[in-house]
């Protein structure tokens, strides 16, 4: 999961450079930058294009094997396309940013949680964007679009780019803390002597992948 993930090297703030709350503009055109992308975030239009643009036919390309026979509901979120299915609530927009987020009451997630008792942390993240064009809608949509109510505490976020841990600091930063016990500046402790290595299998059944 992202956010064990970072857990093992720094907290979000680490080394993060600091961004306004706008989404930024791209000066000119790098690798891994989609300037229409960045012009068109968080636009109707840029909706619509992403609507009318996202293929009909499912599968999707190099879908997994274990997903050919799949119900066509899960078949839509193993593409490299947005989830979207209305019959599973399954409707947040990842690709524009809302007046409001929906109702969190029934949701059992750190990241509603986060939302719920900061109110205005969602009108200060939405407008920030990654080099790479990724928005907070696209790192909470899973946290928006599974209340999580009859499981045990869900994460609520994903990373969807490194950047995010520093774009959206304020709630990655937070997760973490609730996740892992890291506060802002903590650093995972590591150890990577390589005379302490030893050639003894932890693994002797093979039956795990490491």
């Amino acid at each position: 999961m992202a956010a064990a993930a970072a857990a093992a090297s720094t907290t979000a703030s680490a080394t993060a450079p600091k961004y306004p709350s706008v989404l930024r503009p791209v000066p000119s055109a790098g690798p891994g930058i989609n300037k229409l992308a960045f012009t068109l975030a968080g636009t109707s239009t840029g909706l619509l294009l992403y609507v009318v643009a996202s293929p009909k036919r499912y599968p999707p390309h190099y879908v997994e094997r274990q997903f050919l026979n799949a119900d066509e509901w899960i078949q839509r979120g193993v593409g490299n396309y947005e989830y979207y299915c209305p019959e599973k609530g399954a409707v947040f927009p990842p690709y524009k940013w809302l007046d409001a987020l929906p109702p969190l009451e029934d949701h059992n997630n750190h990241t509603a949680d986060i939302f719920r008792e900061n109110p205005g942390l969602y009108d200060e993240l939405k407008k920030r964007a990654t080099e790479n064009g990724i928005n907070l809608g696209k790192c909470i949509k899973t946290g928006m679009d599974n209340s999580s109510l009859h499981m045990d505490k869900q994460v609520g976020a994903v990373a969807a780019d490194v950047e995010s841990y520093w774009t959206f600091k304020e709630l990655f930063d937070e997760v973490l803390r609730r996740l892992h016990g890291y506060d802002e500046g903590r650093r995972q402790p590591h150890d990577f002597d390589s005379n302490k290595l030893t050639d003894v299998r932890i693994d002797p059944l093979e039956k795990c992948a490491l």
